[in-house]
């Protein structure tokens, strides 16, 4: 990561308070337009794994659907590739949330929990001035930016995507596989993102 992104406390931090393991992974640098931004992993997937980054739960698809078969990218279980490739893209990603309490430490739901520090999404835009959008899905906007950004111009930035976990994405508005990657292909073609043969 380049420069540490502030923070915003939002609630008290106790001893039971969990850091999240991506905030010191965060894939950004001054050419990056699109910043995927999710909340956090669930703590099952990445206690005693050194290796995991972003989206690496085998319950997910970011990088075995929408990467692979959209940018023939393999990238799953692999930080230093997924950094240069997204890089390459110039797409960058983020999770919003920096510590958090959980509610049940099995619950891999955002609505288990309940966080304490947040990424300041004002500092990283002003940071890093060339990011055009921010592509997350539809609960984090609501429950995380929106209480803490108003209706600023910030939510202006903002495309609403499927989630990226199977069950997310069954029972979620964009319903299957087919029709959550469509609307990733929509996006990347917006934004233009060329694809890699």
């Amino acid at each position: 990561m380049n420069e540490k992104i502030k923070t915003i406390r939002v609630k008290d931090i106790n001893e039971s308070s969990e850091t999240n393991p991506n905030y010191d992974k965060i894939i950004i640098d001054e050419n990056v337009r699109i910043l995927i931004l999710g909340t956090m992993p669930p703590k099952k997937v990445y206690t005693n794994n050194d290796n995991f980054s972003f989206y690496d739960s085998d319950d997910n698809w970011c990088w075995t659907v929408y990467f692979k078969e959209i940018f023939n990218l393999d990238l799953k279980n692999d930080y230093e590739n997924k950094k240069k490739e997204l890089l390459n893209l110039n797409i960058g990603m983020a999770d919003i949330i920096v510590k958090t309490n959980r509610k049940n430490n099995d619950y891999v739901s955002d609505k288990g929990l309940d966080p304490c520090e947040i990424l300041d999404l004002n500092d990283l835009l002003i940071k890093y001035p060339n990011i055009e959008v921010i592509f997350t899905y539809r609960e984090l906007k609501d429950k995380f930016i929106k209480p803490k950004y108003g209706n600023n111009n910030l939510l202006k930035q903002i495309e609403k995507i499927p989630c990226f976990s199977k069950g997310g994405v069954r029972n979620g508005e964009y319903k299957g596989k087919i029709n959550a990657k469509k609307r990733f292909e929509e996006l990347f073609d917006k934004y233009h993102i060329p694809r890699q043969n």
